[in-house]
C-alpha cells in the first residue's frame, strides 16, 4: 500500500521520474514513519546493496 501512496506524494511540485530517487526515498520515509526507524533503515539498506539511488 505504501507503494501507491508514495508515488502520488514523492514530489508533487515538480515532474520526477514514477520510481526514481525521489520514490525510494519517500518510501524510505514513508515506512520509517509508520512501521518505525529499524523498518525504514531495512528498506534503505536493501535499496542500497541493490544500486537503487536515494535522494
Amino acid at each position: 500500500m505504501t507503494h501507491h501512496v508514495v508515488a502520488v506524494t514523492a514530489a508533487p511540485e515538480r515532474s520526477v521520474a514514477p520510481h526514481g530517487p525521489e520514490f525510494a526515498s519517500a518510501h524510505v520515509d514513508v515506512l520509517r514513519a509508520v512501521m518505525g526507524p529499524e523498518a525504514g533503515l531495512a528498506l534503505e539498506v536493501v535499496y542500497r546493496e541493490c544500486g537503487v539511488p536515494l535522494r
